[in-house]
């Protein structure tokens, strides 16, 4: 079977001391990964995306989140999560190539060019 995506995020480890984990990483990441998919490209959107729907998120995921994180702590525990661990955990598991492998100039579907 496979493993949900929360359960895949559970698998980062979280570089926060103990008295600084008010928020649980895993939720965090979804939420915000969630937010990305909706069109957030800021911290501040993803913060206002959190914020706005976090009572629907909390009960279509059972997940308790009080509140939504600020902007800055947002930023703070995105930019703690080691790019390793997460590529580690959450790319190469499932077969995915990082994005440094991805031919910047090509397009998905993109015909070769004329003289190529």
């Amino acid at each position: 079977m496979q493993a949900s995506l929360l359960e895949v995020l559970r698998t980062i480890p979280d570089h926060r001391r103990a008295e600084g984990k008010r928020f649980d990483l895993a939720t965090v990441l979804l939420y915000a990964i969630l937010g990305m998919v909706a069109g957030a490209n800021s911290y501040r959107q993803m913060h206002e995306f959190i914020r706005v729907h976090l009572e629907r998120l909390n009960e279509a995921f059972d997940l308790r989140l009080p509140y939504s994180p600020s902007y800055t702590g947002l930023r703070l525990i995105l930019q703690g999560v080691d790019p390793a661990a997460l590529e580690a955990n959450c790319v190469t598991p499932f077969g995915l190539k990082p994005v440094e492998e991805f031919d910047r100039g090509a397009r998905i579907g993109a015909a070769p060019c004329a003289g190529s």
